[in-house]
């Protein structure tokens, strides 16, 4: 199977900072531990390089995450909600040439077997009268020290690089 791309590996590496961050300073309690984040703004997320231009996105992000303890209090998974309420997809070269959508993912960090499993709508723009041109939803299963996608299921047009449509969208 593909591995994830550098930009989803990115994602999942500042997660892990936020995680570790909130763990350090709770890893006596027994008791889950739920954390609310956000809103946290990202910019000029590259998507695709659409050759003359490049498809950026800039989303707000927020949720949160609970971690979870073994009876030692050592924290044996995390499980975390994101909604992203206002993507904007743009052309680089134009940014009033774009499209919004918006997405949900959920994550289930497994700190004992080292794998993350996301599920949800991640990407999903739809364009009036050309339909959905960009699509990223199911599940994808990954493990945290190879970065090998152990399973995927459902459309994955970013990880697939499969951006033709979204490039032809945000051409001028």
């Amino acid at each position: 199977m593909k591995t994830p791309t550098k930009p989803f590996r990115a994602f999942v590496a500042v997660l892990g900072v936020y995680l570790a961050s909130a763990l350090v300073s709770t890893a006596s309690a027994v008791p889950p531990m739920k954390v609310n984040f956000g809103p946290n703004d990202g910019f000029g997320f590259l998507v695709a390089d659409c050759g003359d231009f490049n498809a950026l996105l800039d989303f707000t992000a927020q949720g949160h995450f609970i971690v979870r303890f073994d009876q030692d209090g050592v924290p044996i998974a995390v499980e975390q909600h994101i909604r992203f309420p206002a993507d904007i997809y743009y052309n680089s070269n134009d940014p009033n040439i774009f499209l919004t959508g918006n997405a949900v993912q959920n994550d289930h960090f497994d700190l004992v077997n080292q794998v993350v499993a996301t599920s949800g709508l991640l990407f999903k723009l739809t364009v009036p009268g050309h339909g959905v041109v960009f699509h990223q939803a199911g599940l994808v299963r990954v493990n945290l020290e190879t970065g090998d996608v152990i399973f995927q299921a459902g459309p994955a047009d970013f990880d697939e690089g499969d951006t033709a449509a979204l490039c032809a969208a945000l051409m001028p």
